[in-house]
């Protein structure tokens, strides 16, 4: 039997959001012929064998040679119906993360076509549906298309829980990818079966907000984001102060503290890993007084193969020790306040959802410290921080608002001084609890709880760790797994 189906079809680069370009290129184009039984089962052995019997059929997967991150670097999934002799239809579908991934998968797609099509059923190249995961958001898409090639019979329709994609049904590539970039563009209703095109537009600016509330956005709005990490480095700066164990008030000596942590989000079947090294210094000047600097620097893979929606991140906090017992004269507990200030940025590589932002935040932060008898010790940790989240969205020339987000950290630590010693040094175990709360412009989780084991090593008469080890796990919202694993030495 011979399966033969023309379309008109367009193909058009479509990443700068990073939605797949297969999603335009599954919308219109150049005329394409399917024969499917021009293809030699025999001579597929390799992709490349593979990708050249389907261009024999007409299904020529180098139409997207020149899209070098095909996918934007983001999870995405094609579905083909597929009718056997019985007339029982089932979607065979096909995931990969960019355009090599797919062609690499050229063997079972056309082994799958030839043999299923030989045995009396047929594709139905109609209608393909397929999903794009962005960051934890989905955007489901149907092509409908037929011979004819009029805008009324060939259009993408997108089913998202981006709210200014959803519903929307668009009659070529260009409408698509104008209505994404803030243009006018034509969308499709049907109407008592007959379509009804109007002209709408969207701005870019409102689409990537909505992109970035929750999921695992780089800003404001889940527990991967910028502003979050930022919060939590703020709440590491002192690490030979109260908040880093010294309860009695002993005196320490200027630190240098390099730190590597490794945090693991999961949010609908999607996943952000930060990589950070973190340096720290504390310029210790006397009397408990000191000056405190860190910088953590991250890598972020999003769920994806290498691909362009990976980001960078830096910041550099600082912040002043500031002995309020020993001002106060209080001699029951030991009592830091630190003024905060931190300015950070994003950057990624080609993806223009947040190609480039700056964030930047001021707050005080409270440590309260004491010994609790039999080697046990408390510390409790208040600490406010009011965050700007600037993002200039330079490669597509697009600026949002500044999403402001007011952030409150309450935490508590209770640590324990163990007899046994490691590598001659003293360990001390400690478990952590912080309830972090949000309150933002931005849509997305308003608040966080993160427990912590840490255990630590340090010198005989030093009052803080030498070494650390800490496992935390964060419970959000919605987010199915959150972990974190911190490994810090200081000298």
């Amino acid at each position: 039997m011979s399966l033969t189906y023309t379309k008109k079809r367009t193909m058009k680069q479509f990443t700068q959001l990073g939605l797949p370009a297969v999603l335009l290129s599954m919308a219109a184009g150049s005329a394409h012929a399917y024969n499917l039984d021009l293809i030699d089962i025999n001579n597929i052995n390799t992709p490349e064998q593979a990708v050249a019997e389907l261009k024999k059929a007409g299904l020529d997967l180098n139409d997207a040679a020149n899209l070098t991150d095909y996918t934007g670097g983001i999870p995405a999934a094609l579905d083909f119906p597929y009718t056997n002799a019985a007339g029982v239809t089932e979607l065979r579908r096909y995931s990969f993360k960019n355009f090599d991934d797919l062609k690499a998968q050229a063997v079972t797609i056309a082994k799958d076509y030839q043999a299923l099509t030989k045995t009396g059923g047929t594709f139905n190249l109609d209608t393909i549906t397929g999903t794009v995961n962005l960051q934890g958001k989905e955007v489901k898409f149907t092509t409908k298309g037929t011979a004819a090639g009029t805008s009324a019979d060939n259009f993408v329709t997108i089913k998202s829980d981006i709210p200014s994609l959803d519903g929307k049904t668009f009659t070529s590539a260009d409408q698509l990818s104008n209505y994404v970039n803030g243009k006018p563009a034509e969308t499709v209703a049907i109407v008592n079966g007959q379509p009804v095109v109007t002209v709408e537009q969207i701005a870019k600016a409102d689409l990537l907000g909505e992109l970035n509330a929750g999921g695992l956005g780089n800003q404001s709005g889940n527990p991967a984001s910028h502003v979050s990490q930022m919060s939590y480095y703020d709440s590491v700066i002192d690490t030979a102060g109260v908040a880093a164990g010294n309860v009695t008030g002993a005196t320490t000596t200027s630190r240098f503290t390099p730190n590597f942590r490794y945090n693991n989000y999961n949010f609908k079947g999607t996943s952000a890993e930060l990589y950070t090294l973190s340096l720290g210094y504390n310029l210790e000047l006397g009397n408990g007084w000191g000056v405190l600097v860190n910088l953590p620097m991250s890598y972020v893979d999003t769920g994806t193969a290498g691909g362009s929606n990976d980001s960078y991140r830096i910041s550099m906090g600082t912040g002043v020790r500031i002995p309020a017992s020993k001002l106060l004269n209080i001699t029951a507990v030991q009592w830091d306040v630190i003024p905060l200030f931190r300015l950070g940025g994003v950057g990624l590589g080609s993806n223009a959802w947040d190609n480039t932002s700056v964030a930047y935040s001021g707050g005080v932060q409270s440590n309260v410290g004491t010994t609790l008898g039999a080697g046990f010790s408390a510390i409790v940790q208040n600490q406010y921080t009011y965050n700007v989240d600037a993002a200039q969205y330079t490669l597509a020339g697009v600026t949002p608002e500044d999403h402001n987000v007011h952030a409150f950290r309450n935490g508590i630590q209770l640590v324990k001084d163990m007899d046994a010693q490691l590598f001659g040094k003293a360990v001390n175990t400690s478990f952590s609890f912080a309830d972090v709360r949000f309150d933002s412009n931005m849509l997305g989780i308003d608040n966080q709880q993160e427990y912590g084991i840490n255990v630590g090593l340090k010198g005989n008469g030093v009052a803080a760790n030498d070494v650390r080890l800490n496992f935390t796990y964060t419970n959000a919202d919605s987010y199915d797994d959150a972990v974190s694993v911190n490994l810090g030495g200081s000298f």
